[in-house]
């Protein structure tokens, strides 16, 4: 029975590893070839804005195919889809198409993110649930810098790099569709209650709007920032995933320490910290790159953080039957953020030049800092004893707090 378990979850975690190495490839190629074709850094910024979105609906809607064909018929359809359009985007270099595209990027994925997690939730046993969603979340992180650095076996200029990211995809096809596992049970459906998460934790609230404001100015214009200060191909896939790497390293120091003090001085911590580091990687950007690496990695060891530490604040006041609305309902509003962010952060690149962005990303850090630090006065912290453990949390679906067994009664 262990052994069956475990060769059911290291099939799916294979699959996960495989579809996020595709999905790190592709979310760098994208505005790195939209630069070079010549778009603005508006619509460089709309890109990612459309697949924010498409992420949200199909974050969503996604959970009707698969109750209506099962885990099996959707994980296969929607990965093959999403590989398609990897393909797509070398053959219709077109900023109205790439719009189209990227939405329908956005929709699939979190279709099959959906899948994928809801079936490591069933194939966990109780006492490996917490140890999955870990487990998953690191590796999330880990190979989406590795399909990073992937931008330097073929160069960004040379479409058949766009084919590397959809073989990579597909791939994760295989140990999914032999697999001889039993279909999940129906995937969790998700009400959002503003109001009721609002009175939860109005720091968790308005941190998933800040992590979500600034997390996508980094995933959809960073490679156009390392473009406009002068680095190569290989010194901006570095600098990437130095920020990915200290975000998958470093979550657990920020929890842990949040488990035995007061979780929202915790988030102004990280929320100074993500601002000092932005204006640090736009001083050295310029002048060394070793340092641009080093406060890159610290960059996203905060700014990576913000998310789970908000999902853990909110957990903590709300009843564990409602854990998964109150986690759905965070990313929902962290996607808004997504949404709204990537935009702003290219008018501001459009303004004051590339180097602006993580000084715009440095004010929204800052100010989430200021507006916790300023809320711990208000409201009487939650004691240690009655916090849950924190457990760092992928953005990707509500599947992923259904796994988590902070939600278990």
């Amino acid at each position: 029975m262990i052994g069956a378990t475990v060769l059911a979850l290291s099939a799916l975690l294979f699959a996960a590893a495989l579809l996020f190495s595709g999905h790190g490839l592709q979310a760098t190629l994208v505005p790195l070839v939209a630069d070079a074709a010549g778009y603005s850094r508006f619509s460089i910024g709309l890109l990612w804005s459309a697949y924010a979105a498409g992420l949200m609906a199909g974050s969503i809607l996604c959970g009707r195919i698969i109750i209506r064909v099962g885990h099996i018929r959707t994980f296969a359809a929607l990965t093959a889809a999403v590989a398609a359009i990897m393909l797509l985007y070398a053959f219709v270099p077109s900023p109205s198409v790439w719009f189209g595209l990227r939405f329908l990027h956005g929709f699939l994925i979190a279709g099959v993110f959906m899948t994928i997690e809801s079936w490591l939730n069933d194939k966990s046993t109780d006492n490996l649930r917490g140890l999955v969603m870990s487990v998953y979340s690191a590796l999330s992180l880990l190979m989406i810098s590795i399909g990073q650095l992937m931008i330097n076996v073929v160069p960004p200029s040379d479409g058949r790099v766009f084919s590397l990211a959809g073989f990579a995809t597909l791939i994760a096809l295989i140990p999914v569709a032999l697999t001889k596992s039993s279909a999940p049970p129906p995937v969790t459906r998700v009400e959002v209650n503003l109001k009721k998460l609002w009175q939860s934790s109005r720091v968790a609230v308005i941190g998933s709007a800040a992590s979500g404001l600034t997390t996508s100015a980094y995933w959809g214009l960073g490679p156009v920032f390392g473009q406009g200060v002068g680095m190569t191909s290989a010194e901006i896939s570095l600098y990437l995933s130095a920020t990915v790497i200290g975000g998958a390293l470093c979550q657990w120091v920020l929890g842990r320490l949040s488990d035995y003090i007061d979780r929202r001085r915790v988030a102004a911590f990280a929320g100074f910290g993500a601002a000092l580091c932005g204006i640090a990687m736009t001083l050295a950007a310029t002048r060394s790159f070793e340092l641009l690496l080093l406060a890159c990695f610290f960059f996203g060891a905060f700014a990576f953080s913000i998310s789970s530490l908000c999902i853990a604040m909110a957990s903590d006041r709300a009843d564990p039957s409602d854990f998964v609305a109150i986690s759905g309902g965070l990313l929902f509003v962290f996607s808004a953020g997504s949404v709204s962010g990537s935009m702003v952060g290219s008018v501001v690149m459009d303004v004051a030049g590339s180097s602006a962005l993580y000084l715009y990303t440095a004010v929204i850090h800052g100010a989430l800092g200021v507006i916790a630090l300023v809320m711990t006065f208000g409201r009487p912290p939650v004691p240690p004893e009655e916090k849950r453990e924190f457990r760092p949390v992928p953005t990707t679906s509500p599947e992923a707090y259904a796994m988590d067994p902070r939600g278990e009664g």
